[in-house]
């Protein structure tokens, strides 16, 4: 049998509804958004969202993910370490030695992945939108009093990109703080940008962009003389854009602090976490996994770390 509502006192109803559940709502805040994912295989990309704070006596983040068997990874989209392929899937060398370390501590995991800007990573995991960062960042010792850095994953210098002839004759550190009219286009929060202002380069030589294309783009467009970062992922955008007026440029001498030590960040919290990842990362080294991760991104051997190299190390201002 069909029951007819009586339409007016059905509106009625809801509307008395509505009001209270608005009531119980706190004062200033708004009700959450249902929460949306794009899946894909087998990396998940997904929204930036604030998961919750872990609590005294509440589920820890390690707890969570095994219980979920879901990581959720901060990354900038930096070949060969973190970035989208063809197919829409996040991978890189990052991407699968975070999950190759934990499989090899005893925790399988899939990763999902959430895009941030290179400044925002930090702060973002702080901030819980994830648990870990995995986009090549390198550990200084500025960054570790923020954030719990793991044993390093890999070991690179920087490089730099110039116009095709080097016009201006730019071969280490030292030729950008001797010629104040050189235009440099590097990340603000960079590794090589900070070993610029340690030796004294101001500001004003600085053309700010997120990322190596963009600042390669800013060399094309002429608005920059010379591009400095990290030299694997330097070179890497430069073979795909293939740009005959673009150089690649080997420093005649690194900067105080380079070769850097690249590796995964934790919330400081999360000790367990970052722990159980360590001691996965040391049996990949020595069993030779993460050589073969390496050879599926190009990465040469020559990165491979010294496993006697920890992150307390490196933090502290040693090697």
């Amino acid at each position: 049998m069909v029951t007819h509502r009586n339409p007016m006192k059905y509106c009625s109803v809801l509307m008395l509804l509505a009001f209270l559940g608005a009531a119980c709502q706190p004062a200033g805040t708004a009700a959450a958004p249902a929460p949306t994912q794009a899946a894909l295989a087998p990396t998940q990309i997904a929204p930036a969202a604030t998961l919750p704070s872990p609590t005294a006596g509440a589920e820890t983040t390690l707890q969570r993910i095994k219980r979920e068997g879901i990581i959720r990874v901060g990354f900038n989209g930096e070949d060969p370490y973190d970035f989208i392929d063809t197919n829409g899937n996040l991978v890189g060398e990052d991407i699968d030695v975070i999950k190759a370390a934990l499989a090899a501590a005893g925790v399988d995991v899939k990763v999902e992945g959430i895009l941030g800007e290179w400044t925002g990573l930090i702060p973002g995991l702080l901030a819980n939108r994830w648990d870990v960062i995995g986009a090549g960042m390198f550990t200084l010792p500025s960054r570790c009093a923020q954030a719990a850095f793991a044993n390093p994953d890999y070991s690179v210098g920087i490089a730099m990109a110039v116009k095709k002839g080097n016009p201006l004759n730019l071969h280490s550190y030292d030729d950008l703080l001797a010629n104040p009219k050189v235009r440099i286009s590097a990340s603000p929060a960079g590794a090589e940008t900070i070993y610029g202002k340690n030796i004294g380069i101001p500001d004003s030589q600085f053309v700010f962009s997120p990322d190596t294309p963009t600042c390669v783009a800013a060399l094309q467009a002429g608005r920059a003389d010379v591009v400095i970062s990290e030299e694997l992922g330097l070179s890497t955008v430069l073979k795909k854009l293939n740009d005959p007026t673009i150089e690649f440029v080997t420093m005649s001498h690194q900067p105080k602090g380079s070769p850097g030590y690249g590796a995964m960040v934790f919330r400081k919290e999360d000790s367990d976490l970052r722990q159980l990842y360590n001691t996965g990362l040391a049996i990949l080294l020595s069993n030779g996994q993460l050589a073969a991760i390496y050879d599926k991104y190009g990465l040469p051997h020559s990165m491979l770390p010294d496993p006697k190299v920890t992150a307390e190390q490196i933090c502290a201002g040693g090697s």
